[in-house]
C-alpha cells in the first residue's frame, strides 16, 4: 500500500509540474470582443470543443485535455456563482476532466474569486439528480495563473462514471482555510458564454466526462494488449 501511495504522489507531482510549465493564459471576459449573443444549439457547442493530446519527450509524460469549452480558449465549462437582478457577474468556477499519464483527473478552476483559492485541503462537493453525492478534497497545492487558479483531483473510473451517467443538481466549493464557501446550481449564465441554460450545461459536462471515459478505456486496452 505504501508503494502505491508513493506512486500516486509521484504521478500527481509530475502532473502539476507540467501544468506549471504550461500555464494557460485566460483573457478576462471584459476584454473579449464577441458578436451579439445568439442561441447556440447543442451540436454547435459540442462541435466547438477541441480534444488536445500532448506528449512531452523530455519528461516522457502524456496528457489529454479540452479546449474551447463554451468560450474560446476555455478549458472548462463555467459555473457562475452570482446573479444580481438581471446581471450575472464574471466570477465563476469551472470544471473539466483530463488524463495525465493514464490517470483521470477532475480539473477545477476559480476565475477572479479571491476567497475560493482551491488550496490544498479545500473541498468541492456535488449533489446529482439521483441524490447521489460526491465529496472531494484537494490534496495538492494550487496553480495560480493570475486571473485564474486551478487544481486537480485524481478520480477513479467509478467517480468519473457519476459525471457521465448523472446530472449535477448542485455544487459547493469550500475554502477550509478561510472557512467560507460558494454554491451554485447552474441556473444562470453570463451573456458571453455559448451555454445559456442548465440543460445544455449538463450536456457539456456529460460530454466531457464521457469523452474522457472513452479515451481512458482506449488507453487502458492498448496498454493491456
Amino acid at each position: 500500500m505504501s508503494y502505491f501511495i508513493i506512486f500516486i504522489g509521484v504521478v500527481v507531482a509530475a502532473y502539476f509540474k507540467i501544468k506549471e510549465e504550461n500555464k494557460e493564459q485566460i483573457v478576462p471576459l471584459d476584454d473579449i470582443i464577441v458578436p451579439a449573443q445568439k442561441n447556440y444549439t447543442k451540436d454547435e457547442v459540442l462541435g466547438m470543443i477541441e480534444v488536445v493530446n500532448e506528449y512531452d519527450d523530455f519528461e516522457d509524460t502524456s496528457s489529454v485535455y479540452f479546449n474551447n469549452v463554451s468560450i474560446d480558449n476555455y478549458k472548462y465549462i463555467p459555473f457562475y456563482t452570482e446573479k444580481i437582478g438581471d446581471f450575472v457577474c464574471h466570477n465563476h468556477i469551472g470544471i473539466s476532466f483530463s488524463i495525465f499519464n493514464g490517470n483521470i483527473f477532475l480539473d477545477v478552476y476559480s476565475f477572479d474569486i479571491s476567497e475560493m483559492g482551491l488550496a490544498k485541503g479545500d473541498e468541492i462537493k456535488f449533489i446529482f439528480d439521483n441524490n447521489e453525492k460526491l465529496f472531494l478534497t484537494f490534496t495538492n497545492a494550487r496553480i495560480n495563473n493570475g486571473y485564474t487558479k486551478n487544481n486537480h483531483i485524481l478520480l477513479s473510473p467509478e467517480e468519473l462514471n457519476l459525471f457521465c451517467e448523472n446530472k449535477i443538481d448542485k455544487w459547493k466549493l469550500i475554502s477550509s482555510r478561510r472557512n467560507v464557501y460558494t454554491v451554485g446550481d447552474n441556473s444562470f449564465f453570463h451573456k458571453e458564454c455559448m451555454v445559456q441554460n442548465k440543460e445544455l450545461c449538463q450536456e457539456v459536462v456529460q460530454y466531457l466526462a464521457s469523452k474522457i471515459r472513452i479515451l481512458f478505456l482506449n488507453t487502458r486496452n492498448l496498454n493491456i494488449n
